[in-house]
């Protein structure tokens, strides 16, 4: 409320620079400022024809009701995120006159953005983002830096004619096989092998997570063989000869055997479940093995295995 100390006057002219009202005709008028600055003030007052001006320059100062203006910016999930990810940056502003306007921009495309929420899709590189916020006469910015990281590769290749196992070329990740668009439960090595009595038929493709959490799909590989014949035709194992009256060879086809497995392990056992010889290797190993074990008369199983898979069994007659 202005005070108007005037005598001898019948009429009065108020101006209030920025003021609610800015004009005024009463003797004692009452004025809103909702903007921040210094603002000035004059008064003419009037009797007939004479008049008298009084200008206050930088007379009224309105300051911020909330004090400095400060924001804060949020990334939702973070300001880290994978190839082609998105990510949301919602703003919150403190202080100030308490109306606030956000203005985002980005290093990419110069795309402008307006209101406290950003959101950001398909990213393929690394971004600065700008932020501009204005309450009155303050303002204030702040760079909020999005990182993308590299997904991870992601291919399958076969192994044999035709295949028994499907590779992903791609070390020091983690895996996910999948069949005909459905998760195979323990498959999470950076083989597959189905097994012998497994019909192998179907489409697979893998899915690898890299230790940022960044994932991929590969294309999809299709396999076209099933049970039965077609698959005696790749082994990995062969045993001759069998039946065997004394001594007896197996051989490794280096085909399929993998370096991804540290320690290959041939056993034979008895039908009751007896293991009578076993032997460890590692791939480079001499590809033909010559047991020397004697074995009685009868029937017996051997097994190949590794990384606690089984790879291939053997039936082997001793006459």
């Amino acid at each position: 409320t202005f005070t108007n100390l005037s005598s001898g006057a019948d009429s009065y002219t108020w101006a209030f620079e920025r003021g609610s009202p800015s004009i005024s005709s009463q003797q004692n008028p009452t004025v809103t400022y909702n903007n921040e600055g210094t603002f000035n003030v004059s008064l003419t007052a009037k009797s007939g024809t004479n008049e008298d001006v009084e200008l206050k320059t930088d007379y009224i100062t309105v300051g911020s009701s909330g004090g400095p203006l400060s924001v804060d910016v949020v990334a939702d999930p973070s300001t880290t995120i994978c190839e082609l990810g998105s990510t949301t940056l919602t703003a919150t502003a403190s202080g100030g006159s308490g109306g606030f306007q956000y203005t985002w921009t980005w290093d990419i495309d110069n795309q402008t953005v307006n209101g406290n929420v950003l959101s950001i899709t398909s990213l393929t590189q690394s971004t600065n983002v700008y932020l501009n916020v204005v309450s009155g006469t303050q303002q204030v910015s702040e760079t909020i830096r999005i990182t993308v990281e590299d997904n991870p590769p992601a291919s399958v290749v076969g192994k044999g004619s035709p295949e028994r196992i499907l590779i992903c070329p791609h070390p020091e990740l983690e895996y996910q096989w999948f069949r005909n668009n459905t998760m195979i439960d323990g498959a999470n090595k950076q083989f597959y092998y189905p097994g012998s009595a497994f019909d192998l038929s179907g489409t697979y493709y893998v899915l690898t997570k890299n230790t940022t959490g960044c994932q991929s799909f590969s294309e999809n590989y299709t396999v076209g063989i099933n049970k039965g014949t077609e698959l005696e035709k790749s082994e990995f194992i062969s045993v001759y000869p069998n039946p065997a009256s004394s001594g007896f060879n197996i051989d490794l086809n280096p085909e399929l055997l993998l370096n991804e497995v540290q320690d290959y392990n041939i056993e034979i056992y008895t039908l009751s479940g007896m293991k009578v010889w076993e032997k460890s290797f590692s791939p480079g190993f001499n590809l033909k093995i010559a047991p020397p074990v004697n074995l009685s008369s009868g029937l017996y199983i051997l097994k190949l295995s590794g990384d606690n898979m089984v790879f291939d069994t053997k039936k082997l007659l001793i006459n």
